[in-house]
């Protein structure tokens, strides 16, 4: 192809369903993640982004979301394990010592 000689739609859509199903190599994944390391998105990008999120959510969504919630709650059957139980109390014991601690120091 010549510079500036653009696809026609039809190359395109066969050049798109050539791909389609192929996953990267763990390599290209590595090298497209340093190349985006660092991107800074422009305030027009982040508009978009912004009001395409918006967009998604439509009040109906959020209500059957709510509804779906409501009659099913993410943590509602499960137990902690004992383990975690300990982990959370030590966490715990720990927060309120460093919180003695700095109330003392004041």
């Amino acid at each position: 192809m010549e510079k500036g000689q653009k696809h026609t739609k039809v190359a395109l859509e066969k050049i798109s369903a050539a791909r389609m199903g192929r996953a990267h190599t763990e390599e290209t994944k590595r090298k497209i993640s340093v190349a985006n390391t660092g991107r800074v998105h422009t305030e027009e990008t982040k508009r978009k982004m912004g009001a395409i999120a918006k967009a998604r959510w439509t009040p109906e969504k959020r209500m059957n979301a709510h509804k779906r919630f409501k009659e099913k709650p993410l943590f509602k059957w499960r137990k902690h394990t004992e383990e975690t139980k300990a982990k959370m109390s030590e966490s715990a014991r720990r927060r309120w010592e460093l919180r003695r601690v700095n109330e003392s120091a004041e």
